[in-house]
């Protein structure tokens, strides 16, 4: 009998320790978890779509979040591109504060609204913008604090599909800039800086080309796409280093003009398969020659996009004859 009740006196300390321990311990990390994705989805609504989310509504997003069926990325697309949201024909600059208010829970800085009210105004579309947001540490770092797999959308889907023609078209590569039509570079000059016209104009010496003046030109819709990191030959180099090299001048094209980078123009023309095959895994969508000709948009290879070289050789009074546009 001392022996069944020392038995039985274990058994409830047990049971009543199990009981505390998942009170303590599972049950509240579980309810924290959940109220801080309601809270996360609950901000959506009511700054995006403004009300309260509907209780079918919220519990189903909840229970996506939580158990990662769903990432933080793919709810904002879901509730920014609802119908709901765009019949709302909110402005540019209303749009920017949403996302603000959303994505980061806090209002818009100066400069970072300025920068994505001026990217929307150039022309870029809303699905970059919201891209922008939901890809940066501000988010991620929101999202795993809800416990909530972040996720990215692909800054490159923001662009309109090619609507294949049987046009033909000349695509341009006007390669170097020079002192005078008499060659294809001048060899007294280097083409990274502007040794050319320092003396002329009492300029000082420096790159042609800075972020600034990049940032500026791309707010008047410049586009600017890579041309490799290091302007390496990829047939000179093994498939890590090129995919290096891909990605990294993608990702300063992206960050600092804040546009998508999405087509590469191989240096020196070189190409191989290999180069080919990582155009994709490195966020690519297609590469250009520097020469083959006019493109004939019917039968036009992304991967393998040709172009008409024009360089100091030829005179600009030719231009017309030689991209076609004269019989």
């Amino acid at each position: 009998m001392i022996i069944k009740g020392k038995f039985f006196k274990l058994l409830m300390v047990f049971v009543i320790l199990s009981a505390l321990i998942l009170s303590l311990g599972i049950t509240p990390l579980f309810a924290a978890e959940n109220t801080k994705i309601q809270e996360f989805v609950t901000r959506f609504y009511v700054n995006a779509l403004e009300r309260q989310p509907d209780t079918e509504g919220l519990s189903s997003w909840i229970n996506q979040l939580a158990s990662k069926k769903v990432t933080g990325a793919q709810f904002a697309q879901s509730i920014i591109f609802s119908a709901e949201f765009s019949a709302k024909n909110k402005s540019n600059e209303e749009f920017v504060a949403v996302l603000f208010r959303t994505c980061y829970n806090r209002e818009p800085d100066a400069a970072g609204y300025e920068n994505w009210v001026n990217i929307l105004n150039s022309g870029q579309t809303r699905q970059f913008v919201l891209a922008g947001f939901t890809n940066s540490a501000e988010f991620v770092n929101i999202c795993n604090s809800a416990g909530i797999k972040p996720g990215q959308l692909d800054l490159g889907a923001a662009l309109p599909a090619i609507q294949l023609s049987k046009t033909r078209i000349p695509i341009l590569a006007m390669h170097g800039v020079e002192v005078a039509p008499s060659g294809k570079y001048e060899l007294e000059a280097t083409r990274r800086l502007n040794e050319f016209d320092a003396d002329a104009r009492d300029i000082p010496t420096r790159q042609m080309l800075i972020w600034p003046e990049i940032k500026e030109m791309s707010k008047y819709g410049i586009e600017f796409q890579s041309h490799m990191w290091g302007h390496e030959i990829v047939t000179d180099i093994d498939g890590d280093a090129i995919q290096q090299s891909l990605m990294q001048s993608k990702s300063d094209i992206e960050v600092k003009p804040g546009k998508p980078c999405v087509f590469v123009a191989w240096p020196h023309d070189a190409v191989s398969g290999e180069a080919i095959s990582l155009l994709g895994p490195s966020g690519y969508r297609g590469a250009l020659r520097a020469y083959g000709g006019v493109e004939d948009l019917s039968t036009i290879n992304l991967n393998n996009v040709l172009r008409l070289n024009i360089d100091a050789t030829i005179n600009p009074v030719d231009y017309s004859s030689y991209i076609g546009l004269q019989q």
